[in-house]
């Protein structure tokens, strides 16, 4: 899933309204209560989350395993509210490689609430984002270190302004391929554009691989706009270009470890 809206970064130097991107992987399979706090009637943790990238503008930061977990509560607390969570937390041994604004990071969260306590019916991992039109609160902070003071820098999000989706660049660049070969261009360019794509180096855990495969969509959609109007049809050259960029959006920075 990915997470985006902005962040207030002044207090580490930055811009008032940085972007902030968070993409998160993680097992359907997880079990309830496999997170460090455990499960009950209105409260599920899961664990481990298996990668999470955060970007503020372009600078990136990922961590996973150890020390990340997501939590689903469901009508908890009087008045009950419903709340989803997705953390990693450096003092629970999570890692985080890279820096963001010349910080170490030491912790993350993504928070939605539904004060209503409609947004969930039970404690279940969701797999889509469909709840989070529910949300009538997120906050997401990203905790970063501050020496020689104990005291942490703060990026807080505003309250508003969030899109929580569901990402499949594997299925977006699948997509691509096959409007590729419906649009029965030459053979030459057909496999010219073609080239350019290779889904299965995303289907691991290798980042050069994520980065490679960005750096080729972005040479399939310079070989199309160079061909838009000639070879390929003007409105055949914008959807495929879409498409790519669709998948683009998808991906990880080239700045990401």
């Amino acid at each position: 899933m990915q997470l985006t809206t902005t962040v207030d970064a002044r207090p580490a130097g930055g811009s008032s309204t940085a972007p902030l991107r968070i993409r998160y992987t993680f097992s359907p399979a997880l079990v309830a209560g496999s997170g460090p706090f455990g499960a009950g009637d209105t409260f599920a943790s899961y664990a481990p989350v298996q990668k999470i990238t955060i970007e503020v503008g372009d600078q990136c930061v990922s961590t996973g395993g150890t020390g990340t977990y997501i939590l689903v509560l469901d009508g908890a607390g009087d008045p009950p509210i419903d709340s989803y969570a997705v953390v990693a937390d450096a003092t629970e041994g999570a890692v985080f490689s890279g820096k963001l604004l010349g910080k170490e990071v030491g912790f993350s969260r993504i928070l939605l609430e539904d004060t209503q306590a409609g947004m969930f019916s039970d404690t279940s991992l969701p797999l889509s984002a469909g709840f989070a039109a529910a949300s009538d609160f997120q906050q997401t902070v990203v905790l970063l270190a501050n020496p020689p003071s104990d005291l942490p820098i703060r990026l807080i999000t505003p309250p508003t302004g969030y899109v929580l989706t569901v990402v499949d660049p594997v299925a977006e660049i699948e997509d691509t391929r096959d409007r590729v070969v419906a649009a029965h261009l030459s053979d030459g360019l057909e496999a010219a554009l073609l080239a350019q794509i290779a889904q299965d180096w995303l289907e691991d855990d290798i980042p050069t691989n994520d980065h490679r495969t960005r750096s080729m969509l972005e040479t399939f959609i310079a070989l199309v706009n160079a061909q838009a109007g000639e070879k390929i049809p003007t409105a055949t050259a914008v959807k495929l270009v879409a498409q790519a960029n669709a998948a683009i959006s998808q991906l990880p920075s080239s700045n990401c470890p």
